[in-house]
């Protein structure tokens, strides 16, 4: 049978230097030996992995302290309220059992980092997000008819377009997966599904029901509800076949789903064949968004989004209405394949007198046909005109350098390694592939040149070094 770790072995990449990545008990770069790690089961790939949960776990520390402080407010409210008690004892159960749960998460989460960085890291405005973890797990997992009835207004055209649109079913890469159901129904279209977020706890949550685990926690409606009853109710999301059909070894043999930022993916440049963004692109602002898909997708690669352009970030010159996205994608060397806006509801309890409906945009592009150039022997590289850097981090016996940014011409910032940075200062005068090779075999251990071709083709991506 094959593994989640097994699936993802030919195209994972290395963030640093764009090596492939070996998999043994962890992930490792074979050229730069940057070390991947799981936290608590859950593949993690990310440049600082200490940074990453330090901030985690400091956001869900916040979110917990907040949500006990509010405990101990809302008991002297109702104190002298003995006729809401029926609505305050359900309350007070509920929110004492979701933050349970969330301590769970950072007792976890703080195991696996240093006092001085939890100490180093700010608190995070985004901390009442972790709410939406049990909003989710309500629509996708908990059975529920509404849930229901709302993912399959948001599955119905993204099958569509799946059968309208993709021949290459090989892949698909669904960012912002959350808690997955979406990733899961998606394994009957495709031969291998990856499903990444930036979010531990709700990629943690969707390992726990993939190894077949229920997970307990409490709906919550403070109002619009018609009885005092109807505030909490405590709920259960387990793993059953979904639409899909897909058993969950079925799925184990499909999926991969693994933390991960985004705007750094761990794949090779043009290895996806199709990227979905439901519910997430507008969270993003799309100059940041739309290089990273380009690099991924393999030439007539399609990317679909599907959801509102309500955006959570706070650049309004970021905020483009969809005939901007549109325009920039076809500058991007996109071809529009389909494009409408449908309304659904969403989020929608049937405990609460109120119904958010959206119009979301669904809009699919295709990543227009081009030949990708080989590197011969003979193929000469140097370094684009522009670059900057500069070396980051401590300084360490064995480890000269821990990572240099490189800002393009254009002032993009790019982290590499010690390698690709070597690769820089050798190519300052223009060199021949074979020349690299050689020059490099001084230094390193190089198993195969492929390895170097690929970490050149990344930084040629990067418009990091040119062809002469």
């Amino acid at each position: 049978m094959i593994t989640y770790t097994d699936i993802a072995a030919d195209q994972m990449i290395c963030l640093q230097c764009g090596a492939p990545l070996i998999k043994e008990e962890t992930y490792s770069c074979a050229v730069c030996h940057k070390d991947y790690q799981h936290l608590h089961g859950v593949p993690l790939f990310m440049s600082d992995e200490e940074e990453y949960i330090a901030g985690m776990a400091k956001q869900y520390a916040d979110f917990a302290r907040q949500k006990e402080t509010e405990l101990g407010e809302l008991e002297q409210a109702f104190e002298n309220r003995p006729y809401r008690q029926v609505y305050w004892q359900q309350l007070r159960k509920a929110l004492s059992g979701n933050n349970e749960l969330i301590g769970t998460l950072v007792n976890m989460l703080c195991e696996r980092v240093s006092p001085a960085a939890l100490l180093r890291t700010r608190s995070s405005s985004a901390s009442a997000a972790v709410l939406k973890d049990f909003q989710y797990l309500k629509r996708d997992w908990c059975w529920l008819e509404e849930g229901e009835l709302q993912l399959s207004e948001i599955l119905g055209p993204l099958e569509e377009v799946i059968s309208d649109a993709i021949s290459d079913r090989e892949n698909i890469l669904v960012a912002g997966a959350g808690v997955g159901r979406i990733a899961v129904e998606l394994c009957g279209y495709f031969e291998k599904v990856y499903a990444t977020d930036l979010s531990f706890s709700m990629l943690w949550f969707f390992q726990q029901l993939l190894k077949g685990a229920s997970i307990n926690f409490h709906e919550i409606n403070y109002a619009n509800i018609l009885q005092d009853t109807y505030v909490a109710r405590e709920l259960t999301a387990s793993y059953h076949a979904p639409f899909s059909g897909y058993t969950l070894p079925e799925v184990s043999d499909k999926l991969f789903c693994y933390i991960s930022d985004i705007l750094h993916s761990p794949h090779k440049d043009g290895s996806i064949s199709a990227f979905c963004s439901a519910y997430f692109t507008d969270v993003l602002a799309l100059k940041l968004l739309l290089p990273e898909v380009k690099r991924l997708l393999k030439p007539g690669g399609v990317f679909i989004h599907l959801g509102p352009l309500g955006y959570g970030f706070e650049d309004v010159s970021e905020k483009l209405a969809a005939n901007e996205i549109r325009a920039a994608f076809i500058r991007a060397g996109f071809e529009v394949v389909r494009e409408e806006v449908i309304t659904c509801n969403h989020l929608e309890s049937e405990l609460s007198m109120q119904t958010v409906s959206l119009k979301n945009w669904l809009v699919v592009f295709r990543k227009k046909e081009y030949v990708q150039r080989p590197i011969e022997d003979t193929t000469i590289f140097g370094v684009a005109e522009g670059i900057k850097y500069e070396v980051r981090g401590r300084l360490e016996e064995d480890i000269p350098m821990d990572q240099i940014m490189i800002r393009t011409a254009e002032g993009e910032a790019v982290i590499i390694a010690e390698l690709a940075f070597d690769i820089l200062r050798f190519l300052a005068a223009p060199q021949t592939f074979e020349a690299l090779i050689t020059h490099l075999d001084s230094c390193y251990e190089i198993e195969a040149p492929s390895m170097i071709a690929d970490v050149l083709l990344h930084l040629e991506s990067l418009k990091v070094i040119n062809r002469i």
